[in-house]
């Protein structure tokens, strides 16, 4: 069974926070003291991941399935919001649940390539051999500027991963995949992005955008890939707006338009 944390009242609505590549359910803490007075936050560690570390992973339908068991068995239907490697699976999630999901929001998420397939094979390769590497944990700690606790969770962490799932989901977020959803799930999506993100990413979300489908979208100024982390109020706020519907203003008046920019 997947490891998970639940923090607040049982008769609250449900927020799911799922985590990225490297980190467990950790990451979400700050955003969970914020919120837990007014929902039930659940922090779920992905198969192969923190506690879950002993679960193969799936692929990103099977872990997408895995979360809906234990929305189902937990809470009944929640709000799920993921990044990165999390946000893949809520988006998967709304795919193939839909009727579990009340709203969701994802952040640093590609519907193109995040590169060619032959510079992400070899990528993808030197990721899976430095998992174990404590001096790359270390780098990547200082990078994002990790106090001394949350570096020695992901360390942890770090260490947990197995080589070939870490190869199998860069190599599966390197995929081209159209998005499937329906009307209802389509307009229960927030797709955010920081703009010093990667290109693709960027590119994906201006898609996203443009497309027909009634997905909000909207760019955090000068915050990249771990923005939730960087600015937790900003995020929280933008998070219980949009899931309590007050973020009107991130509503697209019709398919074509930019994303709107999210300040704070």
């Amino acid at each position: 069974m997947l490891a998970f944390e639940s923090v607040g009242s049982a008769d609250k609505p449900a927020i799911v926070f799922l985590h990225g590549l490297g980190v467990s359910r950790w990451m979400w803490s700050e955003q969970i003291q914020m919120l837990s007075k007014d929902y039930r936050c659940l922090a779920i560690d992905l198969p192969g991941s923190g506690d879950s570390h002993t679960l193969r992973w799936p692929g990103f339908d099977g872990a997408a399935d895995q979360i809906a068991k234990l929305i189902r068995s937990e809470t009944g239907k929640a709000h799920v919001v993921g990044l990165s490697l999390g946000g893949y699976v809520t988006l998967r999630l709304l795919e193939r649940h839909p009727e579990i999901i009340s709203r969701a929001v994802v952040s640093g998420i590609t519907i193109i390539p995040l590169m060619p397939k032959p510079v992400m094979s070899v990528l993808s390769w030197l990721m899976a051999q430095s998992v174990g590497w404590k001096w790359v944990g270390r780098l990547s700690a200082r990078m994002m500027r990790l106090d001394p606790d949350a570096t020695t969770l992901y360390l942890r962490d770090m260490a947990r991963l197995d080589a070939g799932d870490v190869r199998r989901i860069y190599n599966e977020i390197n995929e081209e995949r159209a998005l499937r959803l329906t009307g209802d799930s389509a307009k229960s999506l927030l797709a955010i992005a920081g703009t010093r993100e990667a290109a693709a990413i960027k590119k994906s979300l201006a898609i996203l955008a443009q497309s027909d489908d009634g997905i909000a979208t909207g760019w955090v100024d000068n915050l990249g890939h771990i923005w939730v982390a960087d600015d937790v109020a900003l995020f929280t706020r933008v998070l219980q707006e949009w899931i309590e519907d007050h973020a009107t203003s991130l509503r697209p008046a019709s398919s074509g338009e930019d994303p709107l920019a999210i300040h704070a």
